[in-house]
């Protein structure tokens, strides 16, 4: 991972010269309407995916790893897309 990272700057989007295209899902675990408040808690699993080509790894491995798991502080040097919720 150390090698993927070597150059890759986490503050710029995967696609420079055009948006990228995320795909994303969401679960709704629970909720509960309360008319009175006007409110409507929710409970979800949110999920987010995109391609990133600057993350290529295949090179590294010949091809004997289709995929890579990250852990929370490596995640913290990828470029994240901006998601809000009001």
């Amino acid at each position: 991972m150390d090698k993927l990272l070597k150059e890759y700057v986490a503050a710029d989007p995967p696609r420079l010269e055009g948006p990228t295209e995320l795909r994303m899902g969401v679960y709704v675990n629970a909720m509960k309407l309360d008319e009175m408040k006007m409110e409507m808690p929710l409970n979800i699993y949110f999920r987010q995916a995109w391609r990133d080509s600057r993350l290529k790894f295949e090179h590294l491995f010949h091809g004997n790893i289709t995929s890579i798991k990250i852990g929370a502080r490596r995640a913290q040097q990828l470029w994240l897309p901006d998601i809000f919720f009001r």
